[in-house]
């Protein structure tokens, strides 16, 4: 990979804005981590929740559904690091809220299972929906904490 986008990568991770803006070109907006997990800018800043590298990316016309190695979207990455102004970006820019992975987990699932009460609320108001199962057959509800697990049931 080149030196480029290793800067790249950085930068996104780090949300280094200024870095981003200078080195990112419409070749290498989707571009993917070949070293890693194949994942895109917009993978990193939304996993990091760099909310003002994600909102640039967006503007320049990153897609919210490029899947890494692991199927993830970047909706994944916001979701289950408790991003919540990330993922709400992402959703005002189409991402698919009800996306799964390789083994079929959705945003709202590693919300849910990771206590982010926030982004479970975000994802439930989109139509995030809380009876899709994973590959084990466990619904976002099945794996949800003591703290999501409300938010889930209206209870």
């Amino acid at each position: 990979m080149d030196e480029l986008l290793k800067e790249l990568f950085e930068a996104c991770r780090n949300g280094d804005l200024i870095k981003v803006k200078k080195l990112i070109t419409p070749e290498n907006i989707n571009a993917q981590d070949i070293l890693g997990r194949k994942s895109t800018p917009l993978h990193f800043s939304s996993g990091f929740g760099r909310r003002d590298v994600v909102e640039y990316l967006l503007s320049q016309n990153a897609n919210v559904h490029m899947k890494d190695d692991g199927g993830l979207i970047p909706l994944h990455n916001a979701a289950s690091f408790g991003h919540a102004e990330v993922v709400q970006l992402l959703l005002n820019h189409h991402s698919n809220v009800n996306a799964l992975d390789s083994w079929n987990y959705s945003p709202l699932a590693e919300a849910a299972s990771k206590g982010k009460v926030d982004v479970c609320h975000i994802l439930l108001q989109h139509g995030a929906d809380p009876n899709l199962k994973n590959s084990d057959g466990k619904s976002a509800l099945d794996l949800a904490d003591s703290s999501t697990r409300p938010v889930l049931t209206g209870k």
